[in-house]
């Protein structure tokens, strides 16, 4: 989809995640746990909710992969997803570590996973188109995925962040500017 593709409203992100929650419980294989936790108040931001919901939708599966096809056949399958939602507002020493931010409200989504990790050279390239580490036998990546995430995020005037460690897990943390227009938080 194209900027211009997107059809924009007010989206409480508490929503999409109980979505791809639900979504996840009944696909993803039952060696991995889903825990979530949702924000108190509305999590209200603009978007095109189909999109945000791809967004959460691809984080998770991949999530589910590090847990389970990307591991080798001798280790431990699945593991725990954890969503959560917070609120913050992007100051100056936010800022200063993350360049895409203004100085505004943002709602963080994190999707952690206990999964393989992305080593640090890989971790570099994970948003370029067609690069993938998922090359086994029981899945292949198109090297795609992420990319779209990225390109999702940045339309909606947000950006994503990860951190991850080998055989730990990641967490990948999406910002998305907070709407406050009509809503008003308890």
């Amino acid at each position: 989809a194209s900027k211009q593709d997107l059809e924009m409203v007010p989206v409480d992100l508490n929503l999409a995640v109980s979505h791809i929650v639900k979504i996840s419980k009944n696909t993803f294989d039952k060696s991995v746990e889903i825990k979530y936790n949702y924000h108190g108040t509305p999590a209200i931001t603009n978007a095109d909710p189909v999109q945000i919901e791809q967004v959460l939708l691809n984080l998770s599966i991949n999530a589910c992969h590090a847990m389970t096809v990307m591991r080798e056949d001798d280790e431990h399958q699945g593991g725990t997803i954890t969503i959560d939602i917070r609120k913050i507002h992007a100051d100056k020493l936010f800022i200063q570590s993350h360049p895409e931010a203004r100085e505004i409200d943002y709602w963080i989504i994190s999707i952690e996973d206990t999964g393989v990790g992305i080593s640090r050279k890989n971790i570099e390239r994970i948003f370029e188109p067609f690069f993938t580490t998922k090359k086994n036998i029981r899945i292949k990546g198109s090297g795609l995925g992420l990319t779209m995430v990225y390109n999702i995020i940045h339309d909606h005037e947000g950006f994503i962040d990860v951190y991850s460690e080998v055989k730990m897990g990641s967490v990948f943390n999406v910002y998305l500017p907070v709407f406050e227009q009509g809503y008003a938080e308890k």
